[in-house]
Order: C-alpha cells, then structure tokens, then sequence
C-alpha cells in the first residue's frame, strides 16, 4: 500500500498517524537493542563473577596448602628427633638421606658415646612404640600439623583434607622406613663383626654353619651363604635387642 494513502485510510479511520507509527517502531527497536546489551552484559558480569570465585576459591586452596605444607615439615622434624633420625642421618644437597653410622656400632656392640647410644637406643624406643599404635600415630601427626597451621579439621578444604591425608600417610611410611633403614645398618655392622671374629658367636646354629662355612670347600660354601645369611641377621638383631634392651622395628609388620 501506497505511504500516502496508508496515511489517509489511518486518518479516516482515526488511527495512528504514520509519524507515530514510525516513533513507536523506533522506540520498540530502541527496546530491543537495549534488552539484547542488558543481556549480553549480564552474561559477561556472570561470566566474570564465576570466574573470579574461581580463582579466589583456587588461590585460598592454595595459601591453606602452603601453610600445611610448612607445618608438615615441622612436624616431620619434630619425629626425627624423637626417633633420633637428626643424630645419625643427614640430607644431602638433593634431598637423599645419608646415614652417618660410623662410631654407632664399634667394635660389634653399640657406643658408649652418650648422643649416639641415646639416639639409637632410645630414639629406637619411642618409635617401636609409636609404629605399634599406628592409629594413634596417625591422629597425633594430624593434630599437631593443624595446630602449627593454626587450623581446625572444619577449615579444611576437601581438596586440602584429601591431600593432606595421604602425605601424611607418606611421612609416616617414610620416617619408619628411615628407622628401620638404621636399625638394619646397625645389625649389617655387627654381622661384619661376627664374620671378622666367628669367636664371639653366641648362637649355636650360627656357630654351626660358621664352622661348616670356613671348612667347606667353594661350591659348598655357596651352598651354605644363603642360610648362613639368615641365621647371622637373626643373630644380630637379638644381639642388638638384647644391647640396647628395646624391639626391633623390623618385628613390626
């Protein structure tokens, strides 16, 4: 239809006239345009705002993991010490523990030396007696870490609960195996010594296959290592029980 004559059929029939008619189509697409940049800027503020809670709930898992991580650390110095690891072992430059064993075992029998009998025999003590109850030890590693973290089980995120957890299931692990990593190197010392002086054997059946050890020939001799071996660790951890007076870890299983 014709502009003018739309215009005049409006005005008969008393309808809008086409100046109004375009006003209003304006100001419904000026409508339209301004939902349509309403909506993309709520897109972009949620967007945004999922994003920032993102990173901050990412960066507060983060600062609570530091602050465990150190915590851990100390704790884990705290069980050297008890066990008397920092007496006869040292880290090297690239985190592999050394075991500093000389002057532990002199002579076939544990030394006189104060720090180092103390260290051995009652660092020994305190963790055959630890590892027996590893429950209880497990709850007093997660309440002293919390409380150097100055943080209660609540505060902990679930991220945060799941990997402190296991590393402390990890430290635990680790700190026996140092233990027991001593103890077997004391015990390798006195077995040396008993090879070096077969006279000082205690045991009838080490005594025994010593005997035939020394009197056989090569092949023989190959024959007997195996069980020989055997008896002179079990003679040696006896002879080390019955120095220092406590169990050996290596009954732990």
């Amino acid at each position: 239809m014709d502009a003018k004559v739309r215009a005049r059929l409006l005005k008969w029939i008393g309808g809008p006239s086409q100046d109004e008619i375009d006003v209003d189509e304006i100001l419904g697409l000026m409508l339209q345009i301004s939902l349509a940049l309403m909506m993309i800027f709520m897109i972009a503020f949620f967007m945004f705002r999922f994003k920032s809670n993102k990173q901050q709930q990412e960066q507060f898992i983060e600062i609570q993991r530091q602050k465990i991580t150190v915590a851990l650390e100390k704790n884990e110095q705290f069980f050297r010490t008890r066990y008397g690891l920092n007496s006869i072992t040292r880290m090297d430059d690239k985190g592999n523990t050394l075991y500093q064993m000389e002057g532990l075992i002199v002579k076939g029998t544990i030394t006189d030396n104060a720090n180092l009998r103390s260290a051995f025999v009652d660092g020994g003590k305190r963790a055959y007696q630890d590892y027996t109850d590893v429950m209880t030890l497990r709850q007093a590693w997660w309440t002293k870490v919390l409380t150097d973290a100055e943080l209660v089980p609540a505060d902990l995120t679930q991220e945060n609960w799941k990997w402190l957890a296991a590393t402390v299931d990890e430290k635990i692990s680790s700190v026996k195996v140092n233990c027991t990593e001593v103890q077997l190197l004391a015990a390798v010392a006195v077995q040396s010594h008993f090879l070096q002086y077969p006279e000082k054997v205690t045991d009838s059946d080490v005594k025994r296959l010593l005997t035939r050890f020394l009197q056989a020939k090569d092949e023989e001799q190959r024959l007997i290592i195996p069980e020989l071996t055997t008896a002179l660790r079990k003679q040696s951890f006896h002879y080390l029980e019955t120095q220092a007076g406590i169990p050996m870890l290596e009954n732990l299983k």
